[in-house]
């Protein structure tokens, strides 16, 4: 059982990857008052660790507005929701061999 209960929940704003949401929660007892929170729904992701031989992981370099700069980040990326489980699979398989290859050569 939930310690609280949504009142209200807002779309405040969506993009193609992301929603976020404004919800009013009331908690399930006298003690609490309501209150608003904000929540994020992310679509699926997939992120892939390569772990060498010797222990070493494999990462990439790629800019993050965020940030404002390049950092080091494990390979990976959305998934795409109208992809078909056996175009997913294609493409984990592909991924899966260009990275053994890599790795092979290192």
């Amino acid at each position: 059982m939930h310690m609280y209960t949504i009142h209200k929940s807002n779309l405040v704003y969506k993009s193609q990857w992301l929603q976020v949401y404004e919800d009013l929660i009331g908690y399930n007892d006298s003690n609490h008052s309501s209150e608003i929170f904000n929540r994020i729904n992310v679509d699926d992701t997939v992120i892939i660790l390569p772990i060498f031989e010797n222990g070493l992981l494999l990462m990439v370099e790629g800019y993050r507005h965020g940030a404002g700069e390049d950092l080091l980040e494990f390979p990976g990326g959305f998934i795409d929701k109208n992809e078909e489980q056996r175009t997913r699979m294609t493409y984990h398989n592909k991924m899966t061999m260009m990275l053994y290859n890599l790795m092979k050569k290192t």
